[in-house]
């Protein structure tokens, strides 16, 4: 019934499974399960409770068992905004079941959160190491690495996240602003121009390619000719096919050419 979304069937059945047999893990387990399907602050809470009745519960059952409950009750306590709560079922999770890269990546999001940023690298770190074709992982621990100010790892991490989805714009997109932090605008704008030839509308990929063109133009232009390649203006259409004129491309570097 929960999976064909009757949540209210689903809860009375839930309930009723729990009451024939209150000793039951798998009870309480469908039981938090549908009190957080529900989405709501009461039932949320009701299922953080549910999950901490089934884990009690479930302590002779197998290690990937309970790590199993620990990451679903975690992933609640972070629905709920109690991300301390989160981390620490995220930390037994993790020492239930050492080799599960979600769990791993959970956690790393989690203390990202926190601000733990060297610690939610090493998490991420690790859970890429298990599943180096995750494409997810890759692209967290990119994200966690530019957090922690870890440019060079972020952007190789970035590469090899665009080595496994070469199509996706959002990878393109952040590994250009990570080299606009690291000012090497240059390679910034090909990563942008990467993430538009991807044929994925995105107003703030556009945005951001001309937020840094113009950066690029006006600081290292050495002459107009120079400063205005005319293979980047006629590729510039294509780049910038925005109602708002604000965010077109192709009006900021008519105006610098102009000028």
């Amino acid at each position: 019934l929960r999976l064909w979304g009757v949540l209210d069937g689903a809860l009375v059945q839930a309930q009723k499974a729990v009451e024939l047999d209150p000793t039951n893990y798998l009870a309480h387990q469908a039981l938090g399960q549908t009190y957080a399907a529900r989405g709501e602050q009461g039932t949320m809470k009701a299922a953080v409770d549910a999950y901490k009745e089934a884990a009690r519960l479930a302590t002779g059952e197998p290690k990937a068992v309970q790590a199993t409950l620990q990451d679903d009750m975690a992933l609640v306590l972070a629905a709920l905004g109690d991300n301390e709560a989160s981390i620490e079922a995220y930390r037994k999770a993790c020492s239930l079941d050492p080799t599960n890269a979600q769990y791993l990546n959970n956690l790393g999001a989690a203390l990202q959160r926190s601000g733990n940023l060297p610690e939610a690298q090493q998490a991420i770190a690790r859970a890429v190491e298990l599943e180096p074709g995750g494409t997810a992982y890759v692209a967290n621990l990119a994200v966690a690495s530019r957090e922690a100010g870890d440019l060079d790892t972020a952007i190789a991490t970035y590469l090899e996240a665009i080595r496994l989805d070469a199509n996706n714009a959002q990878m393109h997109q952040q590994l250009g602003w990570t080299l606009y932090m690291r000012s090497d605008p240059g390679k910034a704008i090909a990563s942008y121009i990467a993430a538009r030839t991807a044929d994925i509308t995105d107003d703030q990929v556009r945005e951001a390619l001309a937020t840094v063109a113009l950066h690029f133009f006006r600081n290292q232009r050495t002459s107009r000719i120079d400063a205005m390649d005319p293979r980047v203006y006629e590729a510039t259409p294509r780049l910038a096919r925005s109602p708002n004129p604000g965010l077109t491309l192709r009006s900021d570097l008519r105006e610098l050419w102009n000028t």
